[in-house]
């Protein structure tokens, strides 16, 4: 028993050094029990992403709210930076989604990122990593916030996501179109899907001019 605490409490050590919680009592259950999406299989909601009037904060450490991409399509991911598996591929389609819009509609239509992993994913990091993947903030955004709202979001989204690691998620390769009032347009689950007919969604709520 007493090696077993130890080898916890050890855990639990290196995880709050690596992390950037100012919480001196991380309750490591609780924050499996609470970050782990083991729901049933469920459809995307038919209501609009600005119902959820919660706050986040973006790659600049601004306070916004969902709303903040209104009025324009919108291509969204939810990944976390620090993965090494398929989130590389995600934010690579994503990229390849964007270079595929004509030059003079990109500034028509946002793309959003949001991470899943609060913990680690703080503004600092999500500019950092905006910055190594050349994201100009004039189409991008990247926001985190707290797990009740990142389960919310996923929620609507019909994402499904659960904790792994320590420092890994299992989770959707999912990336979604919004139309300008944030309801669910078009959704792919997957890679090497057909990026035109994404595009061609898109380019349905935006103007040649």
């Amino acid at each position: 028993m007493r090696k077993r605490q130890i080898i916890t409490i050890a855990l639990l050590s290196i995880f709050l050094i690596s992390s950037c919680s100012e919480d001196d009592s991380f309750d490591m259950e609780k924050f499996k029990e609470e970050n782990a999406y083991e729901g049933e299989e469920f459809e995307p909601s038919e209501e609009s992403i600005f119902n959820l009037n919660s706050d986040w904060e973006n790659q600049n450490g601004d306070t916004v709210k969902l709303s903040l991409i209104g009025g324009k399509p919108t291509i969204l991911a939810m990944i976390y930076t620090h993965c090494e598996y398929s989130c590389p591929l995600i934010t690579a389609d994503m990229k390849e989604l964007h270079s595929l819009i004509p030059d003079k509609r990109k500034e028509q239509v946002n793309f959003l990122i949001v991470s899943i992993d609060p913990i680690h994913d703080r503004p600092d990091t999500l500019s950092r990593f905006m910055k190594k993947e050349k994201m100009d903030e004039k189409y991008w955004t990247m926001l985190t916030g707290t797990e009740t709202k990142i389960r919310e979001l996923a929620a609507v989204l019909g994402f499904k996501y659960k904790k792994s690691s320590l420092m890994d998620y299992a989770h959707s390769n999912l990336i979604t179109v919004l139309n300008p009032k944030g309801e669910i347009v078009q959704q792919i689950n997957g890679f090497d899907s057909d990026k035109k007919k994404i595009i061609k969604e898109v380019l349905k709520y935006t103007n040649e001019d």
